[in-house]
């Protein structure tokens, strides 16, 4: 039966098991761990166990304190065994230390002299990093002076050590203008003899190259052209190495022309461009031997010059490029020889002065070409200027003798008075040196100058042989005036004088016809407006004199020539008195005045013979209007004398049916309208 309730609040046991009893076992871990180290010590839940268990529990604390004092005994014997070796030890570094203390005071001295040593190393080391330094920078190391020394081929590395001995005398130079003279000119002399010894064997090295190069296009390796770029800096070197090129290829392009001319271009076994034939095949040919020598000449010139360019490619110092054009013109000057010697006899052969003419302009051509790619002064370019004159001074030569030959011994013209065949022949001639295929590159002024020679040469004759052909007519006519003026004939000399100018009437038409056909042949020929304007003005004189003779011939069919005459003389009635008591009478005008009807009625009928033999219907159309203005201006001074009042022709001045005549006095506007209107 339970206790009651107040005895049990007053029990403490039972407060003490009600407390086991609701204790949370799960959230005490420290008593789940004592109640698990109970359980290993207890091994049956037993009342007698129970009973003994505190017991139980003192003699196992008991057991495992006596394990843990004798597992510590143990530690304990280790440590008083490493204490007695740490004493030992401890000793044995205070006997070491003692020693120690004895020795450094001992080599004391030893230190300090090891450390001088030291520092004295350290600054040998530098200034032997110092002197390697300057070696390095002003001297050739012995490799690169013996690769400068060897007679191997050129290298690259031979290049470098040249390269690198430039870079050590310019150090040098430098060292030397900073105050540093002994130093600097000691390396100086060193790095000279260096640089000697180098060039030296570069100049014979590239000497050689230099002289196999004889083949019809020679090959340039690039080591030539760096050799040659590195010998520009020593001048004497390089001329005498291009002096050694030019004297190969000298050979190599004289003997090239020279087979190109006997044997053919494809004869030399190097030649890749093809076989052609012998340029002298053509040698009956003057014109296309001269062009394939020339064209062959600039072929050689422009290779040559292109193998020149290729060695001095990497040359770029400007003083060089006059040393350049002289070993062109070296080269280049061996084929002027053999080319003048063919020229000059070719030329002087030549007769043919259209055919010289067209040389000269193949030479000219040539002469430009030639002279832009290897300059003015080039031996070919003056050898081409010697033979282009010369061929200029041929030409007028044989237009010289042609002109004395032909022109010189006047023909008696034809009975049509047209040009003769030796004018057409010249004319021709200039045609055809005129026309001739200009390719002579001359600027438009000096081709009209040399055109104005060519034609003065032969027109100034030919001008002169038509004159003297003109005038044998007109001494033909005036031989017979000569025989008129015997004095049985009673000719006065007014009319002697009208015969003279009826007399050259033939010669002034032929003389006409021939400056015509000069004149519109020069027109053809594009030449000078001078040259034109000169043979202008005689064929206008020519024309004058037709003018003349026709109107003189008119005056005389109209016989009014005397009146004309007296009138022209300056005649005034009021000082010399009436024209009409002065031999002309009023019959004798009158009758003029009807003559000079008929003139006017048909005045074709009365034009002068000679004038259809002109040769163009232009002129002879010209020559009538010229008349008829000046029988118009001559009939107007007359009608002037005829209306006047104090020459006393008081019938011609009626004009109605009471005057004494039949004639009528025309105006002078009638009459223009019958002869100026057609």
């Amino acid at each position: 039966m339970p206790p009651p309730t107040a005895d049990v609040g007053r029990n403490p046991l039972y407060s003490k098991i009600n407390k086991i009893i609701n204790t949370d076992i799960d959230g005490e871990p420290d008593l789940l761990d004592a109640l698990n180290s109970v359980s290993a010590i207890l091994p049956a839940n037993t009342l007698r166990s129970r009973r003994n268990l505190r017991s139980d529990g003192e003699r196992h604390h008991l057991k495992l304190y006596e394990s843990y004092l004798s597992a510590f005994k143990l530690v304990k014997d280790n440590v008083d065994d490493l204490a007695s070796n740490v004493s030992g030890i401890l000793d044995a570094c205070h006997t070491i230390n003692d020693r120690l203390s004895t020795l450094r005071r001992t080599t004391q001295n030893l230190i300090c002299e090891a450390s001088e040593l030291k520092e004295k190393s350290s600054k040998v080391a530098a200034r032997l990093d110092v002197l390697e330094a300057v070696d390095q920078a002003f001297r050739l190391s012995p490799e690169e002076a013996q690769i400068l020394a060897t007679s191997a081929p050129i290298s690259p590395e031979f290049l470098a050590a040249l390269h690198r001995a430039h870079t050590i005398e310019k150090n040098c130079l430098d060292l030397v203008q900073k105050g540093e003279q002994n130093i600097g000119l000691s390396f100086l002399d060193v790095i000279h003899k260096d640089l000697d010894t180098g060039y030296q064997r570069l100049y014979q090295w590239v000497q050689n190259e230099c002289r196999g190069m004889v083949h019809e296009t020679p090959e340039i390796p690039s080591n030539v052209r760096k050799a040659m770029s590195e010998l520009q800096s020593r001048p004497v070197l390089f001329k005498y190495t291009l002096d050694e090129y030019a004297g190969a290829r000298r050979g190599a392009t004289v003997r090239l022309f020279i087979d190109a001319l006997t044997r053919g271009s494809g004869s030399n076994p190097v030649n890749l461009s093809g076989h052609s034939k012998p340029i002298e095949i053509h040698s009956h040919d003057p014109l296309r031997y001269t062009s394939d020598m020339l064209a062959y000449m600039h072929q050689l010139s422009a290779s040559e010059k292109e193998s020149i360019t290729t060695l001095a490619h990497d040359c770029h110092d400007p003083a060089i490029s006059s040393m350049l054009s002289a070993c062109l013109d070296g080269i280049t000057e061996s084929f002027c020889t053999p080319f003048k010697m063919r020229m000059e006899q070719l030329l002087v052969a030549q007769q043919d002065a259209v055919l010289l003419y067209r040389i000269n302009n193949v030479l000219r051509f040539y002469e430009h070409t030639l002279s832009a790619l290897l300059g003015t002064s080039a031996a070919v370019s003056t050898t081409l200027n010697e033979i282009q004159e010369l061929s200029w001074r041929l030409l007028f030569s044989g237009l010289h003798q042609y002109a004395h030959q032909a022109l010189e011994q006047p023909e008696y013209p034809s009975a049509d008075l047209t040009p003769s065949d030796t004018a057409r022949d010249t004319l021709q001639l200039l045609t055809e040196i005129i026309g001739a295929h200009d390719i002579s590159l001359v600027s438009k002024e000096t081709r009209q100058t040399m055109f104005k020679k060519i034609i003065d040469t032969l027109i100034t004759p030919l001008i002169a042989y038509c004159q003297n052909s003109a005038e044998q007519l007109t001494q033909a006519a005036m031989s017979n005036v000569d025989l008129l003026k015997s004095p049985e004939n009673g000719m006065d000399a007014e009319s002697l004088a009208a015969r003279k100018v009826l007399s050259r009437a033939k010669s002034a038409t032929y003389l006409a016809n021939c400056l015509y056909l000069i004149e519109i042949t020069l027109g053809r020929l594009n030449c000078t407006s001078d040259q034109i304007a000169q043979i202008g003005s005689l064929f206008d004189m020519s024309l004058d004199e037709l003018v003349a003779a026709q109107v003189l011939a008119i005056l005389k069919s109209t016989h009014l020539e005397g009146l004309v005459c007296k009138l022209e003389q300056g005649y005034d009635a009021s000082r010399d008195g009436p024209l009409s008591k002065c031999g002309f009478s009023e019959a004798e005008v009158s009758n003029a005045l009807a003559h000079f009807d008929v003139y006017l009625s048909n005045p074709d009928r009365f034009s002068l013979p000679e004038l259809k033999n002109l040769n163009v219907q232009r002129l002879r159309k010209v020559v009538r209007r010229r008349s008829a203005d000046e029988v118009h201006s001559r009939y107007q001074m007359i009608y002037n004398a005829l209306v006047n009042p104090a020459n006393e022709y008081t019938s011609l001045q009626k004009s109605d049916s009471s005057s004494s005549t039949n004639i009528a006095l025309r105006t002078p506007k009638q009459v223009a309208d019958l002869i100026l209107n057609f």
